[in-house]
């Protein structure tokens, strides 16, 4: 198995290409017409533009044959073996599935973001790594209990 990467999609990319350029250039036009504090006020949003050019180039998920690696932007690289990994848990919150990978000692090691590019991969590489998947249900009802078995 060669190595695959699981990065975010390119739209992120493009949005981040676009913010830059539009409050950078709104910015430095503020600076030449002598509006300092206005020209402040628009610096932030050029910073989350370059965060999220940054956000493509650095964050992904490298799957190889017994272990992924997790590169984030600010933090350290993970190397995690599949064998450390207890499950993928499906989280449905309102009309999103969240997904969650868990390691043995039960810490969250990875929340999986809705704009990867294609999580088809690294669904089948923890398929193929018989990493279980454990789907949490939603509650039907608030004035549902809960039987003794807990099977909700």
């Amino acid at each position: 198995m060669e190595t695959n990467v699981v990065r975010n999609a390119k739209f992120v990319k493009v949005i981040g290409i676009i913010t830059t350029v539009l409050f950078l250039s709104v910015s430095v036009f503020l600076i030449l017409t002598g509006n300092l504090l206005a020209s402040l006020f628009f610096l932030p949003f050029a910073a989350l533009g370059i965060i999220l050019i940054l956000a493509y180039k650095k964050e992904k998920i490298l799957l190889e044959k017994e272990s992924l690696t997790i590169c984030r932007l600010f933090g350290k690289t993970q190397q995690v073996d599949y064998r450390e990994i207890r499950c993928l848990l499906l989280i449905p919150l309102r009309n999103r599935t969240r997904m969650v990978l868990v390691d043995k000692q039960y810490r969250r090691l990875l929340s999986l973001d809705p704009t990867l590019e294609n999580p088809e991969t690294l669904l089948e590489a923890l398929i193929d790594n018989e990493v279980p998947l454990l789907i949490l249900a939603k509650w039907r009802s608030r004035k549902r209990t809960c039987p003794d078995t807990f099977r909700c």
